[in-house]
């Protein structure tokens, strides 16, 4: 429904939240559960439309950014991870196929390599990190990103 909302809107954006309480992983569960959200008339503001839709979270907000993009997040999340900002980042690489090969690709960028060791974020087996996307019907993700 987010994404529909978003897409109809013509915005994009992004969404940062606990999903469970932190380190309660399991080497078994690999995605976290999404926010609850209700049904909403998606007429009217973006912005206002996703806070009805998280409603029944507290402690989500939703901004919109003067260039348009919508920023929802937990209010207890922290922020330092979400700001790190890397420089380029290419999906198109041989062998590389959906979502999970795309976090292994994000964690070993310099900048994020970097931020983990400055944090003490090590080894990455330890952050129960899917595996491959071989052999799923996920979809497939390419391009670049720059910034």
């Amino acid at each position: 429904m987010v994404s529909q909302a978003l897409s109809e809107a013509h915005a994009n954006g992004s969404l940062s939240y606990w999903g469970r309480e932190p380190c309660s992983f399991s080497p078994h569960e690999f995605y976290p559960v999404l926010p609850a959200i209700r049904g909403v008339n998606t007429s009217g503001p973006i912005r206002e439309v996703l806070q009805q839709m998280f409603a029944n979270d507290p402690k989500m907000q939703v901004a919109q950014e003067p260039e348009g993009t919508v920023r929802m997040f937990e209010t207890d999340v922290p922020k330092d991870l979400l700001e790190i900002k890397i420089h380029h980042m290419s999906f198109d690489v041989p062998g590389f196929h959906g979502p999970n090969m795309a976090i292994r690709l994000i964690l070993s960028a310099p900048e994020v390599k970097k931020f983990r060791k400055v944090h003490k974020i090590e080894p990455v087996s330890e952050l129960h990190i899917a595996p491959s996307d071989a052999g799923h019907d996920y979809p497939s993700v390419s391009g670049s990103l720059d910034n």
